[in-house]
């Protein structure tokens, strides 16, 4: 089924439930004409993204089955033109140096302002 293009299609990746659910909830109120997926994991993204045409992917790290790191190289090789947002408990030198090693420069530190993080997406 072929989404309108004024249609932003958020895909959210996070093995906390209630997490993933109020994130959706709060994106979907700011913007009413959001089509949200979510996912528990990334072996579940996966599977999802031949038939949700994502705009934007929002993924956890630390995640069961396929971690965010497996999730986030299997996306910039398969979909490089969609941005990603990394959202993650644990922010280290570390971390950022993994993630720029996959090409992403963007990760927002848990807990976060849902209001900052919606500017952030559609700025």
């Amino acid at each position: 089924m072929p989404f309108p293009l004024s249609m932003k299609n958020i895909l959210i990746i996070d093995d906390d439930k209630f997490f993933r659910l109020n994130l959706a909830k709060a994106l979907g109120r700011c913007k009413k004409d959001l089509v949200i997926i979510t996912a528990e994991n990334g072996k579940e993204a996966v599977k999802m993204m031949d038939e949700f045409p994502a705009d934007i992917i929002i993924t956890d790290l630390n995640m069961p089955e396929m971690d965010g790191y497996e999730f986030l190289s299997f996306a910039r090789k398969n979909f490089p033109h969609i941005p990603v947002f990394v959202i993650s408990g644990l922010k280290t030198p570390a971390v950022m140096e993994r993630l720029r090693s996959i090409g992403i420069s963007r990760c927002i530190e848990k807990p976060f302002d849902i209001g900052k993080m919606v500017n952030m997406i559609f700025e």
